[in-house]
């Protein structure tokens, strides 16, 4: 059996018996539920770091995962134009007006970390970024496992989709939410698309794709 394992994506996290992150922008879907308390303690909000007087909703910016007491892993767009001073790190709640947040101590991506290794990139975008806090976290919050398996690992598994994007009604959720899908070859999400839309839509190899029913919506596709 496949241990207890995590692989980042970005506003989303997928976690099954093996355990994923993933990004989408919406979850919306009859089966979108809210969190339990602790269920994912590793799981962490990027907030911006404002005086406006808006809601902790607003200041929302993306979901990440800790994968040691002091980085988080995030997605490099989330951090685009932004200020290191502008951004704080949510954890340890489910509830976007709760919790404890920390100030960034610096953040790299991808990109800048292969070329200061002289590493030729294997794919142009990779739009991954590591957070480094300005201080660690409590003890008792146990990071994720970053997996080094492929998609097509994951393809049958039963996964959850975690995180603070768009909701139901349209706005960011104050608390967590999840949802239960299943991945999806890539052939076999194509075919699925093609006989919904009727198109042909070729996917890039290194999307995740799910199925869930009643639907759940986590990534519209542009066809």
């Amino acid at each position: 059996m496949l241990g207890n394992t995590y692989l980042f994506l970005g506003h989303y996290i997928i976690l099954c018996v093996q355990c994923v992150l993933a990004n989408g922008n919406p979850m919306i879907g009859q089966n979108v539920e809210k969190v339990k308390t602790n269920e994912f303690p590793f799981v962490v909000s990027l907030m911006r770091n404002s005086t406006a007087d808006i809601t902790a909703e607003r200041n929302h910016i993306c979901t990440g995962a800790l994968i040691s007491p002091r980085d988080v892993l995030t997605a490099e767009h989330c951090l685009k134009g932004e200020k290191r001073t502008d951004i704080l790190v949510l954890v340890d709640s489910i509830d976007l007006r709760s919790g404890r947040k920390h100030q960034i101590n610096w953040w790299i991506t991808y990109k800048t970390w292969a070329k200061q290794r002289h590493m030729s990139l294997e794919y142009s975008e990779n739009d991954i970024a590591i957070i480094r806090l300005n201080e660690a976290v409590t003890h008792r919050i146990t990071p994720a496992t970053v997996s080094t398996l492929s998609n097509s690992d994951f393809v049958g598994y039963d996964v959850v989709v975690t995180g603070w994007g768009q909701s139901n009604d349209g706005f960011n959720p104050r608390y967590m939410e999840k949802i239960d899908v299943k991945v999806l070859s890539k052939t076999n999400c194509e075919n699925k698309i093609q006989m919904a839309s009727g198109k042909l839509v070729p996917l890039d190899s290194r999307f995740i794709c799910t199925s869930v029913t009643p639907f759940g919506l986590l990534q519209p596709v542009r066809t």
